[in-house]
């Protein structure tokens, strides 16, 4: 004959004497004898990634928060300190190219010079003017040599130019 059980956790009809949950701190697989008993001869699995994650602690709500103050503390101190002095003062980085007479005068040739002369006025004075060679006293004299080539290097530029200078 069945019973009727008057578990809350189960539904229908029990045997009698059949158990009607596992217990506290046990599994059916404990009841039931088939839980997988470890074998001697091989090592333990080691465990699976998404159950290290389930056993880490769940980060607290509170985590961001604090990352939060801490930057913005951090950022605050860094505000009420003075920046530190520049190394050294830069010139400033306009010229006057008006003050060259003629592009032709500033790569020291003539207005009727070949696209080849042109070409090696403007490397032999990119080796003397470079800043890197001259330091700042060559940055602006470099700048009017560069504004020169570009125009004298592109022959379209170049007639446009003659046009314009007569």
């Amino acid at each position: 004959a069945l019973v009727k059980s008057t578990d809350r956790g189960t539904q229908g009809d029990t045997e009698p004497g059949a158990p009607t949950s596992p217990g506290p701190g046990r599994s059916w697989a404990d009841v039931f004898g088939t839980a997988a008993k470890p074998s001697s001869s091989s090592p333990p699995m080691p465990p699976m990634p998404w159950e290290e994650a389930a056993a880490a602690p769940a980060p607290s709500w509170t985590a961001p928060i604090e990352r939060f103050l801490a930057s913005a503390a951090a950022s605050l101190s860094a505000a009420t300190q003075p920046p530190p002095p520049h190394p050294k003062p830069r010139l400033p980085r306009s010229v006057d190219f008006t003050s060259a007479p003629s592009h032709y005068t500033t790569l020291g040739v003539a207005p009727t010079a070949p696209q080849a002369e042109i070409r090696a006025a403007y490397r032999r004075l990119a080796l003397e003017h470079h800043p890197d060679r001259r330091g700042a006293r060559g940055e602006e004299r470099m700048a009017r040599v560069n504004a020169a080539y570009a125009v004298l290097d592109s022959p379209r530029a170049r007639r446009s130019y003659d046009y314009d200078l007569r």
